[in-house]
């Protein structure tokens, strides 16, 4: 059995909570919420814990998964480590590269697994849409991006706790799934609108072999108006998908069936998938399937972005 400790109650707490509930072989051993974990759905008699230090020296967690305000993620991530501890940190891994590369280094010369929580890459129609491109089948000329989203709230709406706005706190999947897809961007565009943290944005990349990628989401509704969008087109080839479903295919044979949803999958199946694998390579003494390092060319690409959007970025292409 592997114990889990998750730290945040906030949405992405909830829902590493709720999913581990699901999840074969895996048991929460507490969550760290300073202000009480009222909104949480725990199992009876979980313990909660008001820091990670009491945390760490009493829950007998055998792994941690951090889902906290992006600036903490560094001094927590530090302390997981230095415990000896597996980590799993939520996208993004940290305010910034740098941060990134720190906790990285740190896990690599500890000799401490360290992975990243990018739960969109984890549903069954990201990775065959990945293996479709990759093995020949799906020659992409355009993918693109929509959503017309909720305003930001709280401290995702506070550039200083998470990095900046919209983009890094959600668009930030979509071009990660775009690098996984296509590779990195020869040449990238980016505007974007809105302070003190962007709420609109718009995002074109053109890849090796000419494909063409681009993510635009718009966070100033009171609420979201549906699932993002995502339309694929290739040669002889065109598919929809929103939120993680396919919804109309042509040019391709069917994809598997992608799992819908009970209260534990209350943001798609990624979550449950991402634990469920991780708990899995802790039984094996596997390194966990999307490594730390994995989330650091992504975060260099999100801040070459926004120096695109401030008419920054000078490299070449």
């Amino acid at each position: 059995m592997i114990r889990w400790l998750v730290v945040g109650a906030g949405g992405a707490g909830r829902a590493h909570a709720a999913a581990l509930r699901e999840v074969r072989g895996a048991a929460l051993a507490g969550i760290v919420a300073p202000e009480g974990a009222s909104g949480v759905d725990l199992p009876s008699g979980t313990p909660v814990f008001p820091d990670l230090a009491r945390a760490l020296a009493e829950s007998g967690a055998d792994a941690v998964v951090i889902a906290t305000p992006h600036d903490t993620h560094l001094a927590l991530g530090l302390a997981v480590l230095a415990a000896g501890l597996p980590l799993l940190l939520e996208k993004p891994v940290a305010l910034g590269s740098a941060e990134a590369r720190e906790l990285a280094g740190c896990a690599a010369a500890r000799g401490v697994r360290a992975g990243v929580v990018l739960n969109q890459r984890a549903t069954a129609h990201a990775r065959w849409i990945r293996e479709q491109v990759h093995e020949g089948r799906l020659q992409v000329s355009n993918v693109a991006f929509s959503a017309s989203l909720a305003r930001l709230r709280g401290w995702h709406a506070d550039p200083r706790r998470a990095g900046g706005g919209v983009l890094r706190t959600v668009g930030i999947h979509y071009v990660d799934l775009l690098r996984w897809w296509l590779g990195e961007p020869a040449q990238v565009t980016a505007v974007m609108a809105g302070e003190p943290a962007e709420d609109r944005f718009a995002v074109g990349m053109r890849f090796p072999g000419g494909a063409l990628g681009s993510v635009q989401v718009c966070a100033t509704a009171e609420r979201s108006a549906g699932p993002v969008r995502c339309v694929i087109d290739g040669a002889g080839a065109r598919l929809e998908m929103l939120g993680h479903r396919i919804v109309s295919l042509e040019g391709l044979e069917a994809p598997p069936a992608e799992p819908v949803g009970g209260p534990a999958l209350a943001f798609g199946p990624g979550h449950w998938i991402v634990l469920d694998e991780a708990t899995r390579a802790l039984e094996r003494g596997a390194a966990f399937p999307v490594p730390l390092a994995e989330a650091l060319p992504t975060l260099e690409l999100i801040e070459r972005l926004y120096a695109a959007a401030r008419g920054q970025d000078t490299r070449p292409g």
